[in-house]
């Protein structure tokens, strides 16, 4: 996907897109201050005047979620001064080191990163570090090497969207009963953490049962339709009640499956977004009640301010900040689209 799905992905009260970057201090603030909730600064970033760094993204794919995160990143280095380059490696890791290689050639002193796992690029980034080079992760982390981390709390994702699928059950029977089928993965961290944390709200439901979990290892909307549609044949009519995906084309697999298949008694519950998940929520026919969505915007905006902050000395007193997620329901729905549309409209110029 590319930029055909750019309404689709919100920040939870992103009132502005720009924060102002950060000038060197002796202690900064927390990563919380530096990007308050719901608000948005407009003044421009105080990088020292003789300095200013030039900043590159190796950024994963063009779907909507990483495009609106380099978009964002890249207004936000313009309004403080700073070139930026953005480079696309598709999750290839040997990819990501040669395109890393070039943003180094091309004299970045700011790296924004989009791992492709957490033990590829160690060697990599200390080699990096050792050049003077600001390294801020987005998403999967590094193990070692890295300055600052952004990401959601997978967790969390998971937790919320569990606590949402507990609410039906009960609508649906009375009482927290009800089986589930998961969808999820053995490799990706972020998946993985979703999965646990919907599990960590499902068990304290005795009512409620697991009965499968799948771990595929290609995860596109194609394959994820056929594994779902494999797991409703196991499964007849009334014996599972709600499939949770942890992933946009797991959601989009799993509800073309659902809705093709008829079965209006399974409910689906899923994380991320794109113009077709907002769809199957506005779809009468579909049965997906919700879906966790992340905030790339602020990432972007908050990659940019904490790679200047600590080019410039900063120290913050946590290396990692969590923005907040939002979950999208069918009530809901249609507002949050409309405010993400007047968001990513102020990035237009800023896509690659």
């Amino acid at each position: 996907m590319g930029r055909k799905t750019w309404i689709c992905v919100l920040a939870a009260a992103l009132a502005g897109i720009m924060l102002a970057g950060c000038g060197a201090k002796e202690t900064a603030q927390k990563p919380q201050d530096v990007q308050q909730e719901g608000e948005a600064g407009t003044e421009e970033a105080a990088v020292p005047e003789d300095s200013k760094p030039i900043i590159g993204f190796a950024n994963y794919s063009t779907i909507s979620y990483f495009m609106d995160m380099g978009a964002a990143a890249h207004k936000a280095a313009e309004e403080a001064g700073c070139e930026f380059h953005e480079l696309y490696h598709g999750g290839d890791a040997a990819v990501m080191v040669d395109q890393i290689e070039d943003l180094v050639a091309m004299g970045c002193k700011i790296l924004i990163t989009e791992e492709t796992d957490d033990t590829s690029m160690v060697k990599t980034f200390q080699e990096l570090k050792a050049q003077g080079i600001t390294i801020v992760s987005c998403d999967i982390r590094t193990k070692e090497g890295v300055d600052y981390w952004i990401a959601s709390d997978n967790k969390q994702i998971g937790r919320t969207s569990g606590e949402n699928a507990v609410a039906y059950l009960k609508e649906k029977y009375g009482e927290e009963k009800g089986t589930i089928a998961i969808l999820s993965s053995k490799t990706t961290t972020s998946m993985i953490d979703r999965a646990e944390g919907f599990k960590e709200v499902i068990a304290e439901y005795p009512g409620i049962e697991i009965i499968d979990e799948q771990f595929p290892t290609d995860f596109s909307a194609v394959d994820m339709m056929t594994l779902t549609d494999d797991i409703l044949q196991v499964y007849g009519k009334d014996t599972l009640d709600v499939i949770f995906a942890s992933n946009q084309t797991q959601v989009e697999g799993a509800n073309s499956a659902i809705v093709t298949a008829k079965r209006q008694d399974v409910a689906l519950f899923g994380v991320d977004d794109s113009d077709a998940i907002y769809e199957a929520l506005q779809d009468p026919n579909s049965t997906l009640q919700s879906t966790v969505v992340q905030d790339p915007i602020a990432m972007g905006v908050q990659a940019v301010k904490a790679g200047l902050a600590l080019y410039g000395g900063e120290t913050f007193e946590t290396d990692t900040y969590n923005p907040d997620v939002v979950l999208v329901t069918r009530e809901n729905v249609a507002e949050y689209m409309s405010d993400k549309a007047s968001q990513v409209e102020a990035l237009k110029n800023y896509y690659n």
